[in-house]
């Protein structure tokens, strides 16, 4: 069972996005699979660089999109998404300096931020492109 599932809900109306955050949601699995696994630590560190790498890669798109329609929020949602990636960095340097996870919380983070940010601040800018 996944840790956590994508659904109509969570789209935004934008497919390049949506997909952009499906992969999101796919990585946070994976980390919820690397739990269990025999190199647990390994696999967090390798979970926690993708999750890192990929959350960049997407902020930049979505950012550059909403620069793009002129969307009023931006610097909010900028400011938002620097948070986000602090706070992984904190797990990996925890993770790293310390040889230590913090499974559950990292895990309870990450799914809260990615799916309460989706359907917050993300639905925005779609709500923004459709009603103008």
């Amino acid at each position: 069972m996944a840790y956590a599932e994508w659904n109509d809900g969570l789209s935004i109306g934008i497919q390049n996005i949506d997909n952009q955050h499906k992969r999101l949601i796919e990585i946070l699995n994976e980390l919820y699979e690397a739990n269990d696994s025999p190199d647990r630590e390994l696999a967090a560190a390798a979970c926690l660089r993708s999750m890192v790498n990929y959350a960049k890669e997407h902020f930049k798109d979505e950012e550059e999109y909403m620069e793009f329609i002129n969307y009023p929020d931006l610097e909010h949602q900028k400011e938002e998404h620097k948070i986000f990636i602090a706070k992984i960095a904190d797990y990996e340097t925890a993770q790293t300096i310390l040889s230590y996870t913090p499974f559950q919380d990292m895990l309870d983070f990450l799914k809260d931020w990615v799916i309460n940010h989706i359907k917050g601040k993300d639905q925005e800018i779609g709500n923004f492109l459709r009603n103008g």
